[in-house]
């Protein structure tokens, strides 16, 4: 799912990493916005929205939009249930060939200025880990 999201944010200016540590766990992807230093997270799953929206939760701590990315195929589920992504301020990505915005996610509320900081500064120590067009 890394190279249809990378096709879709990085056009619109945001840097984009991988494998990003937050507390004990590994966010998939962590964007920055170039232009506006906005702070997106992205949980990505297949076919398992509940698991993604669980773990997107966390994210809301350390980034100002946060997105759980299901498959197309399997997306109509968790659209099922827009009224919990909602009440989350969580937004939800249909991925395919590309990443398609269905429902858009609130500004969080629950951003932690210490984790957020330490997030930021271990994305920008660690370049390796900056996702690229092509989506390695």
């Amino acid at each position: 799912m890394l190279k249809p999201i990378a096709v879709t944010f990085i056009p619109k200016g945001y840097r984009l990493y991988s494998e990003v540590p937050l507390l004990t766990k590994l966010m998939d992807i962590y964007g920055v916005s170039i232009e506006t230093n906005l702070r997106i997270a992205i949980e990505c799953k297949v076919k398992d929205w509940k698991k993604g929206l669980q773990q997107a939760k966390n994210y809301l701590m350390c980034a100002d939009h946060v997105f759980v990315a299901v498959h197309e195929d399997y997306v109509h589920r968790a659209l099922d249930h827009k009224d919990l992504f909602t009440a989350l301020g969580i937004g939800l990505l249909s991925v395919n060939g590309k990443a398609e915005t269905l429902l858009k996610p609130k500004k969080s509320v629950f951003i932690n200025s210490n984790i957020a900081t330490k997030v930021l500064s271990t994305v920008q120590s660690r370049p390796e880990k900056e996702v690229q067009m092509s989506g390695e």
